[in-house]
């Protein structure tokens, strides 16, 4: 019977922490919206218009990872 390694390759080991520390930082560079500029995107979206819901998903993600950034957990996500 053949045994099978469960163990990551080297590669994914350096890798996976650059490649999210990249997107964190990509993510950081984005302005944030005014609340006026939301509401607009909001009444855009509602309107269907497909580009300011990327706009708008895209913005908050500020947001989005900002809280695990202030969690206990994210102390765990770091390290890796």
């Amino acid at each position: 019977m053949q045994s099978i390694n469960f163990e990551p390759r080297h590669a994914m080991k350096t890798e996976a922490p650059d490649l999210l520390t990249s997107y964190l930082e990509r993510v950081g560079r984005r302005k944030l919206l005014a609340p006026e500029g939301e509401i607009d995107l909001g009444i855009r979206v509602r309107a269907g218009d497909r580009a300011a819901r990327k706009e708008l998903v895209e913005r908050n993600l500020r947001l989005v990872v900002s809280v695990p950034r202030n969690t206990a957990a994210w102390d765990c996500l770091s390290r890796t």
